[in-house]
């Protein structure tokens, strides 16, 4: 796998929790880990961008 390559371990969560318990699972080990990055994409409070449409 690419990302064994680059060091990344594979952390399994149970299926039945399906995304949430993945989720979670994220969140605890960034928590413990300041090297650890979790990407939250619109996690953010700012407003959404209201510029000129892209054509």
């Amino acid at each position: 796998m690419l990302l064994q390559v680059y060091g990344a371990e594979l952390e399994l969560t149970p299926g039945p929790q399906g995304i949430e318990g993945a989720v979670q699972k994220a969140k605890k080990l960034a928590k413990s880990d300041s090297t650890y990055f979790m990407p939250q994409p619109g996690s953010t409070d700012a407003p959404p961008f209201r510029g000129e449409p892209m054509a």
